[in-house]
């Protein structure tokens, strides 16, 4: 059995941040000694600490990760990969929206985009808070102690970049936006120049970038409320057509609408976090 707890952020770090969540693994009422589930691609950065049994990360390129005691990982798109988890697994995790912990931290977002690594090689801050929330009793206070030091952080981060705020407008407008020439007409650029620019400083192009949003947006959206259909989703999200839906989770979630649903497990908790940032960026 899995047990899913999540939080959301206090108001000053719904900018950076999405959700908090724990996993804890249990045994399985089937015996099994193992489950898979699939990690579709996402924009999400995450911040995540270990507190029990390491489990590993299948990756569709043909590599398996054990996961580190603290570990950095930034937007993924390269295709889905499996987690395979076991009785004895404790993680804490932090969902950060697509930009947010590269903010905090002082990452340029390309750079941890398609990556993951221990957050040890990161920041010699975060092996002492791993320590710290290791000593909390419950889930409360691993939230309480991670939201003192991220308000400490968020107090000293600087005006966002451009393409940074192009990337929290794209996410937080789902991945529907009217096209790219709109977007580099609002940031001031020409077309070129702005994918140039979009794809040096966030690691991927904006095209690819606002259909993962969108991809996401539809997976949330049905995690959310069970009942909404397929159509529906797809209609909301201006797919042209179920068809054209069904092909995007194919690629960047490795299966069907209905199968990915029925194999996720818990690795969208960001579904369930309302969106609260502000939609709209200038110079």
């Amino acid at each position: 059995m899995i047990a899913l707890r999540t939080a959301l952020p206090k108001p000053a770090l719904q900018e950076f941040v999405r959700i908090f969540a724990q996993r804890e693994v249990h045994p399985f009422e089937s015996g099994a000694p193992l489950i898979l589930e699939p990690v579709p691609a996402r924009l999400e950065q995450l911040l995540e600490f270990q507190f029990g049994v390491p489990y590993t990360v299948h990756h569709s390129l043909g590599y398996d990760l054990t996961t580190p005691r603290q570990a950095i990982v930034g937007a993924q798109v390269g295709g889905c990969a499996q987690i395979e988890l076991s009785p004895g697994v404790i993680s804490f995790g932090v969902f950060f929206r697509p930009t947010g912990l590269s903010r905090l931290f002082a990452l340029p977002v390309r750079e941890i985009s398609h990556q993951s690594c221990d957050a040890a090689l990161i920041s010699d801050l975060l092996v002492p808070l791993r320590d710290r929330l290791a000593d909390c009793a419950t889930f409360e206070q691993r939230v309480q102690t991670m939201e003192v030091v991220l308000l400490g952080m968020a107090s000293r981060v600087p005006r966002k970049e451009i393409m940074v705020a192009v990337a929290e407008h794209v996410f937080s407008s789902r991945g529907v936006v009217s096209s790219i020439s709109g977007l580099a007409g609002k940031a001031g650029l020409g077309i070129r120049q702005f994918e140039r620019q979009f794809l040096r400083e966030v690691g991927m192009s904006p095209k690819l970038y606002a259909r993962v949003a969108r991809f996401q947006s539809a997976l949330d959206a049905k995690i959310a409320s069970p009942d909404r259909t397929w159509l529906e989703i797809a209609h909301s999200l201006r797919y042209h057509d179920q068809m054209h839906m069904i092909r995007d989770f194919e690629l960047l979630g490795g299966d069907t609408p209905r199968q990915l649903l029925s194999q996720i497990g818990d690795a969208r908790p960001g579904a369930l976090a309302p969106d609260t940032s502000e939609k709209n960026f200038s110079r």
